[in-house]
């Protein structure tokens, strides 16, 4: 027991670490089609994943300018938040990005097959030390939405189902003509 509480308070103090970064962003520019399609293999691997439980529709042009670290994580722990939940069957997650429709976004969004997210608990998902995993920091989201806000983008979870859904709106890189 005593093993198990000092692990999940690393996590936590990492965790809470990773705030400090926040400040620190290093925006470039980043081919989402490509970034999302790489690190996704990366994750699958990780999480021991079945190949094509994550599914993606991403203009192969769509750039944006982020913190690849920032992205990377965020991206990382809404992938693995999802697998955690979904049913778990190729689908099972679904990630699809367009242009916005000023043509100065990117709309990236994320969506899984799972029970969704309880309407009582969705104003609370992205609050610091909320979590509904035994064992779970609460902070995953709370940091994912952070790291968004530092790079100018907006992370928000959407009223839509079945599963949960979220959406993040990114600066969209324009390359010169």
């Amino acid at each position: 027991m005593i093993r198990n509480n000092a692990k999940r308070i690393d996590r936590i103090v990492g965790e809470v670490l990773q705030l400090n970064r926040r400040d620190r962003q290093q925006p470039e520019m980043i081919a989402l089609s490509e970034f999302l399609h790489a690190l996704t293999d990366e994750i699958v691997q990780a999480e021991n994943m079945p190949p094509g439980g994550v599914q993606m529709q991403i203009p192969a042009d769509l750039t944006v300018i982020f913190d690849r670290g920032h992205l990377n994580q965020i991206a990382w722990n809404l992938i693995r938040n999802a697998w955690q939940h979904c049913q778990k069957k190729e689908g099972s997650i679904r990630i699809a990005a367009r242009a916005g429709y000023m043509g100065d976004a990117v709309i990236c969004e994320l969506a899984d097959d799972g029970p969704g997210i309880p309407a009582e608990l969705r104003g609370q998902i992205f609050e610091p030390f909320f979590t509904t995993r035994p064992g779970g920091t609460g902070l995953g989201l709370y940091i994912a939405r952070e790291l968004a806000d530092a790079n100018g983008a907006a992370l928000e979870l959407l009223p839509k189902g079945p599963g949960a859904h979220f959406r993040m709106t990114m600066k969209r890189a324009v390359t010169p003509a």
